[in-house]
């Protein structure tokens, strides 16, 4: 009982003295409620012109790395990913991972632990045996009860427990990142909806109307379309990643006056369904087909507040936090109670590579959920926005066909190979 209350004791006044040369962190427990928009410093430049200064930020591996975890998979990628060497392959990369790289502070400390735990109650306590196996006294002659030593019964009986939190914290977050995947998915089939009833009805009610009017109406359709993934995209991601790049495609492809509007708006992703829905009114189709498709802009408009919940609400910080603590300490005493386990290993030193691989199994998957928790980084974004560009381009494509086999009276010339199948 004094040996367990004395390594408790030397522990809090560890943690005590590594809390004091850290220093405070009372900054970190105030969640910010200002949005985005407040880190940026927006000014204008004698043409006119709305710039955005970001403010860069030194980042760490763990953040930078998340750029490359945007991965969109082709059929290709499928049976890649189903490779039954892929076993060995993933140990082969075991070094290059994100997540070693993000818990080598972490599993350092519980191997340091364990090695200080190995080199006192052998040096100082309980004596060691030479690499001839002859038995030597502790050098300090110290009592019995100053041995790094914990029963394991305590570890047994609260790994359950630990095990249910972190089931529930994965749990949560891959609810949330699978949350917002089906949001985009829904923002790309809605877009799609929008820009299908458009152009396609557009030719069946507009034959007479001039022309040119009808594709400027559709190409203005198809730059709204394009406008209000793309305002979210940067809504949802840092500034310092995202802000520049969409400005420049904004200027690049909105007219001048549209483009400064929508990098001084306030909120972008309600600025592009403003421009959306006035794109919509200006369709030379009836208001009864508008009202149609003003039901899919709505859905776009719920999926930007599903998404922006998803942003500004974590997981409640009171659970991720002592799920966090209660894993530290589990894992930070978790050597003293391999000591007596590993009395068959030479000096016990089996228990630093336990220990090791113990607090890489638990706190890997605490950064997974970490990691899954904000989904929005690590969605490719970019991809799904290019993408239902280009779809809104295909259709506009489609009116181009239809427009010449009106004009002209012929359909586009057919294949003349022969089919396989017969």
């Amino acid at each position: 009982m004094a040996r367990t209350t004395t390594i408790i004791l030397l522990f809090l006044t560890c943690l005590t003295l590594a809390n004091a040369f850290i220093g405070p962190t009372s900054d970190l427990r105030i969640p910010s409620t200002s949005s985005s928009r407040s880190k940026l410093n927006v000014v204008s430049d004698p043409n006119g012109e709305v710039k955005v200064k970001v403010k860069v930020k030194k980042l760490t591996y763990g953040e930078d790395s998340r750029l490359f975890r945007r991965t969109v998979y082709t059929p290709e990628d499928w049976v890649k990913h189903r490779d039954p060497n892929r076993f060995f392959y993933n140990l082969s990369n075991l070094f290059n991972s994100g997540i070693v790289a993000q818990l080598v502070k972490e599993v350092c400390a519980v191997t340091m632990i364990a090695l200080v735990a190995v080199l006192w109650n052998t040096l100082a306590v309980d004596g060691f045996d030479d690499f001839d196996g002859v038995r030597h006294e502790s050098l300090l002659h110290l009592p019995k009860y100053l041995l790094f030593s914990l029963p394991a019964g305590p570890f047994n009986l609260s790994s359950s427990v630990l095990g249910l939190m972190l089931v529930f914290r994965t749990n949560t977050s891959y609810f949330r990142w699978n949350e917002a995947r089906s949001c985009w998915g829904r923002i790309v089939n809605h877009t799609r909806n929008i820009m299908r009833m458009s152009s396609s009805w557009m030719l069946s009610e507009s034959y007479e109307e001039n022309p040119i009017l009808r594709r400027a109406a559709l190409k203005d359709l198809e730059l709204t379309i394009w406008e209000f993934p793309r305002s979210l995209q940067r809504h949802l991601l840092r500034a310092q990643e995202d802000e520049q790049a969409f400005q420049t495609e904004v200027r690049e492809r909105l007219e001048p006056e549209d483009a400064e509007a929508l990098i001084a708006s306030a909120h972008r992703p309600t600025k592009a369904l403003f421009d959306l829905s006035n794109a919509v009114e200006r369709l030379p189709i009836s208001y009864i087909k508008r009202i149609e498709i003003d039901k899919s802009i709505v859905v776009l408009g719920d999926m930007a507040g599903a998404c922006e919940r998803l942003l500004s609400s974590p997981v409640p910080l009171v659970y991720t936090r002592h799920t966090a603590r209660i894993l530290s300490l589990w894992l930070l005493l978790l050597p003293f109670s391999l000591w007596d386990p590993f009395k068959d290993t030479w000096n016990h030193v089996g228990m630093i590579p336990c220990a090791a691989l113990i607090a890489f199994f638990f706190f890997g998957i605490e950064e997974l959920a970490v990691q899954l928790e904000e989904p929005f980084s690590i969605l490719p974004l970019a991809s799904l926005t290019n993408g239902i560009y280009a779809r809104a381009q295909d259709y506009n494509s489609y009116h181009d066909e239809k427009e010449l086999v009106r004009i002209n009276g012929v359909k586009p010339a057919l294949s003349m190979e022969p089919n396989p199948r017969l």
